[in-house]
């Protein structure tokens, strides 16, 4: 479950789910974008919804990759983007910088300033990472240890500051 200002995107295995939010006790649904059966989880901004899905796995067949959605006409999500990459999990967005947890294969910052051409600009392998929280300038990793906070003042190369275990 992603909240983006007055919207609530919500990945699930069948699709994401697009929700308004004027009236936060009465979530009123959009729109949707369908996927074959996969995990899915979501984060956006204004025009473009980022997924992750990954299949062969109980969540279903999908490709493994990031999927890209332009979300302006929020009534009709359009895919317009699909990067294959492996383990797809988790993921964060801070301005233009995407974050995307791939577990054994480590932790990708993606820059999507043009979310139809995403270039990879840095790769974190030191850990298991599963998902993130972006908070200000701070990245919380859940990773297969426990946590990892890393400093993204620097968006683009986060540095790590603390590791807390299980």
């Amino acid at each position: 479950i992603f909240p983006y200002g007055d919207k609530l995107f919500i990945g699930s295995t069948t699709g994401m789910f697009i929700y308004s939010l004027a009236n936060p006790e009465n979530p009123v649904f959009l729109s949707e974008a369908i996927h074959v059966r996969s995990c899915d989880p979501v984060v956006a901004n204004d025009s473009i919804a980022f997924v992750t899905l990954r299949g062969n796995t109980r969540c279903g067949p999908a490709t493994d990759g990031l999927y890209i959605h332009n979300v302006k006409d929020i009534l009709n999500p359009v895919l317009i983007k699909t990067v294959e990459m492996p383990t797809p999990h988790g993921l964060g967005l801070k301005d233009s910088l995407l974050y995307i947890c791939q577990q054994q294969n480590g932790l990708s910052v993606y820059n999507v300033n043009q979310p139809d051409n995403p270039v990879l600009r840095n790769t974190i392998t030191n850990d298991y990472f599963n998902d993130v929280i972006v908070y200000g300038d701070l990245l919380i990793c859940y990773v297969q240890s426990g946590l990892k906070l890393y400093d993204i003042s620097s968006p683009a190369s986060p540095l790590l500051l603390s590791t807390i275990a299980d």
